[in-house]
């Protein structure tokens, strides 16, 4: 890397250090990404459904991985969190266009975006962003690999 570049990487990285926005340098290139985490509740009778809901997604792993391509999404994942009687979705997506996935999943035709819209239609209530304190990664160097 050169000095050049080096320096301004680094001012790009104080920049966005204090922001939502997080970074990768990958290639002499600076990309920065964007994450968001999610909470959203669980309508109670359908805990096992939404188990269900998931491995399916999992099962349809080609077509699942051809909607995080279109929707150029980098990392998507979901946890299930039980609080108290309560259970809840915890969704972590990182992309570096977050509004660019969200336009490319709500207009897509393929039948596991349809799916995956019913079943959160059917299974999920309010939903709120958490609070990003860190976010930190090593994909750039694992991009060669």
């Amino acid at each position: 890397m050169t000095p050049v570049l080096d320096q301004t990487i680094q001012k790009q990285i104080k920049f966005y250090k204090n922001s939502s926005d997080f970074d990768i340098a990958a290639s002499n290139k600076l990309i920065i990404m964007k994450t968001i985490c999610t909470k959203t509740k669980i309508k109670k009778e359908y805990i096992e459904e939404v188990r269900q809901w998931f491995q399916s997604l999992e099962n349809r792993i080609n077509e699942t991985l051809r909607s995080l391509e279109n929707e150029k999404v980098i990392i998507e994942s979901a946890f299930l969190d039980k609080q108290g009687d309560d259970y809840y979705l915890i969704y972590y997506m990182k992309a570096e266009d977050l509004n660019f996935a969200r336009q490319a999943y709500h207009a897509s035709t393929l039948e596991i975006d349809k799916f995956h819209k019913s079943c959160w239609k059917k299974y999920c209530e309010q939903t709120e962003t958490l609070e990003a304190l860190i976010d930190l990664n090593m994909l750039s160097a694992y991009k060669d690999n």
